[in-house]
């Protein structure tokens, strides 16, 4: 925002508790998409734009882009079945201003490989990063890993 001589800025009310709940139901229903394979779902929650960035669990997972996303996640669905998926721990911070956030989670992962039937179970630690956008809130980035086991 850019102060005139004379003026003062406006002050944006942001409620907070709100905004938390509304970043929640966002992950809440990614979530539900990824477990559903619902690409609508999926779709509406996501930033469209070549600059989001995703990075996996694997050393060569990094998504760059919501083409590069959709794609993946579809190629994902199709490899596996019987996806649950269960966020818990998840804690939101708004930024100044209430237009972006992060976010942390613990994310349990359980699906079963399609081709061969193996069982498949993963935890993972989770950072988001949303912008608030006239349609709502989007998730812009989201770092995945794997704590490091001894």
């Amino acid at each position: 925002m850019v102060k005139r001589k004379g003026r003062k800025a406006a002050k944006v009310h942001v409620n907070v508790e709100s905004e938390k709940a509304s970043i929640k139901s966002v992950l809440d229903s990614c979530m539900k998409a990824i477990e559903n394979s619902d690409i609508q779902s999926f779709s509406k929650v996501w930033a469209h734009e070549p600059d989001i960035v995703v990075l996996g669990t694997d050393a060569g997972e990094r998504l760059f882009g919501w083409d590069a996303l959709k794609k993946a996640i579809q190629a994902q669905w199709a490899a596996l079945a019987d996806v649950k998926t269960t966020l818990s721990d998840v804690t939101v911070n708004l930024l100044s201003g209430g237009r972006s956030a992060w976010a942390t989670s613990v994310t349990a992962f359980e699906a079963t490989m399609a081709a061969t039937g193996k069982e498949i179970e993963i935890s993972t630690r989770d950072t988001w990063v949303l912008e608030k956008r006239n349609e709502g809130w989007v998730i812009v980035h989201v770092h995945h890993s794997v704590g490091r086991t001894n």
